[in-house]
């Protein structure tokens, strides 16, 4: 199936599975809450195909997507953002439906948007060029039109994803038709697809009328379309007006200037429901460089100068860039600067030493930095996911991850079902295995309600649990309702037998879109997938440090 190019049909709606099944791959690689298998036994089969077939047949040629489970993600300042989960099918439908709009639509975007701009390559690879190219252009670009400036007005917007209203998000595509560079055809072919996506919205999102799903492909696409007006207005009224994302630079004359822009944009915005945010809202002079450099978030000295290093892709002039990339690591982890994008950048750095055998970095590189990253996890649980990526890329002793577990089981310090769930996860991955952690998972199990929290608990148990916990996991199938929570505990119980624990116990309450994936499983043990293989140019290729 994944050897040659296959047209998936429902209705009027086509696409072509083996250039979405690659895109989802690279979305699914920043997911909040990544498949412990990155779904590749769902993957590699033809699951995905015939889920939607099969929806689209039992509704008579209607696909009537599932309602999205809610979980809450920790943000930078502690309050909470959404995460919105859906099946692998409907996720691939929505890769196939956005990326359908994105080379017609995307010609569209001025010049000026930085951020999710279609990819020049032919095979569909991938759907965005990539993200540090696209930061550093438009910090570039920035800097480049402070010149006879006086001051950068530097703003963003709050709560972007979750104020995009969807009836004037649709209302946005289909008043762009017109402008599409193609015939009558492939436009009567768009308004399909954009009828069925709205529909779909309609349960995929945070409500019925806004509220798109965050950190994925195809949102950051919509939203892109959704500034459209905000963009072209701005620029239309002479603004030297630059975006990345809702990260919004205008040069200005003066001061003065600077305010008047403020009030265009905010009345732009007050349009399409959004409003900028007061707190991040700064005018400032460009004899102020260092101020000007943080509004950039240009990042450290010592990042440009590792990043420049890195881009020669020869591993003897990287490997000068070893000192400096843990010195500023330590220096960010220890100044509480773990949420900014150059420690993201440095995680991604570190975990490539970590994980690329040309390197052979000794463990004794990374034992300054990991008690560090472990204290983050309990001051800053917003960073859980680029944490977990190093700790599970690096050496770790016992003592390491006694200290996630620690954590773990403290109520008082975590709270965070996201975090759980990555903790979890991570010690899955690490093969660390307690009979005394198991029995707690599996208390988890049988208190905690349908959440992200129980899911981690669940695959921990199964991993490392016995006959009788797996057992315990398949009885308690029937209260599990959502997609993860349901695939976690497939997952865990994957070494029963059918008959009686997966016929009497979960095929009556299982969701149709996970059929055959026990079947699938095929008992084999396996919990979690391997690392990828890791290369500097695929690390250069697949970045995503700056979204």
């Amino acid at each position: 199936m994944m050897g040659v190019n296959v047209a998936v049909l429902l209705g009027p709606i086509e696409f072509d599975e083996k250039i979405i099944k690659r895109q989802l791959r690279r979305d699914l690689l920043d997911d909040w809450f990544p498949d412990p298998r990155r779904f590749e036994d769902m993957l590699d089969i033809d699951h995905v195909e015939a889920v939607l077939a099969d929806n689209f047949q039992r509704n008579e040629g209607v696909f009537r997507p599932a309602k999205r489970t809610l979980f809450n993600i920790p943000k930078s300042n502690f309050t909470l953002r959404y995460g919105l989960e859906i099946s692998l099918a409907e996720r691939a439908l929505y890769q196939a439906l956005a990326a359908r709009l994105v080379p017609l639509y995307d010609p569209l975007i001025p010049w000026n948007v930085f951020s999710h701009r279609a990819a020049e390559n032919a095979d569909g690879r991938y759907l965005f060029r990539r993200a540090i190219p696209a930061w550093q252009d438009f910090t570039g670009v920035v800097r480049d039109g402070l010149t006879g400036a006086q001051v950068l007005l530097s703003t963003d917007l709050t709560n972007y994803f979750e104020n995009i209203d969807l009836e004037k998000l649709r209302g946005t595509l289909i008043e762009l038709l017109p402008e599409l560079a193609t015939d009558a055809a492939e436009k009567a072919m768009i308004r399909n697809h954009i009828a069925t996506l709205f529909e779909c919205l309609k349960s995929w999102c945070y409500s019925e009328r806004a509220g798109l799903p965050q950190n994925r492909d195809a949102s950051s696409f919509l939203a892109n379309i959704y500034m459209l007006p905000v963009d072209r207005a701005m620029i239309a009224q002479g603004y030297r007006y630059f975006r990345y994302m809702d990260d919004i630079k205008i040069a200005c004359d003066n001061e003065h200037h600077a305010r008047k822009a403020l009030k265009a944009l905010s009345l732009e915005l007050r349009h399409r429901g959004l409003s900028v945010n007061s707190g991040k809202t700064h005018i400032v002079s460009v004899e102020r460089p260092d101020e000007i450099a943080r509004c950039l978030d240009a990042g450290e000295t010592e990042l440009q100068q590792i990043d420049s290093i890195w881009q020669t892709r020869s591993l003897r002039p990287i490997s000068r860039s070893f000192p400096l990339l843990s010195d500023l690591s330590q220096r960010l982890l220890r100044g509480g600067e773990v949420g900014s994008r150059a420690f993201r950048y440095c995680i991604r750095r570190l975990e490539a030493l970590a994980s690329c055998p040309e390197f052979e970095v000794p463990e004794a590189y990374f034992a300054p930095i990991t008690p560090l990253v472990i204290d983050a996890l309990s001051t800053s649980p917003a960073s859980t996911d680029e944490l977990v990526r190093y700790l599970r890329a690096v050496p770790t002793k016992d003592d390491d991850l006694d200290r996630v577990v620690q954590l773990l089981q403290d109520g008082g310090r975590n709270y965070y079902n996201w975090q759980n769930y990555r903790l979890w996860a991570l010690l899955v991955q690490k093969k660390f295995n307690r009979p005394a952690l198991v029995a707690y998972a599996m208390t988890v199990v049988r208190d905690q309600p349908d959440c992200a929290t129980r899911c981690g608990a669940t695959l921990y148990a199964g991993a490392f649990g016995n006959k009788d916990d797996r057992i315990a996991i398949a009885q308690g199938f029937g209260a599990l309702e959502s997609f993860m929570g349901q695939r976690a505990a497939l997952l865990a119980i994957q070494e029963l037998h059918f008959k009686p624990h997966i016929r009497d116990h979960v095929r009556p309450s299982l969701r149709n879109d996970l059929k055959n994936v026990y079947k699938a499983l095929n008992r084999q043990g396996i919990y979690v997938a391997p690392p990828l293989p890791v290369s500097i140019t695929r690390i250069l290729d697949t970045e995503r440090d700056y979204d």
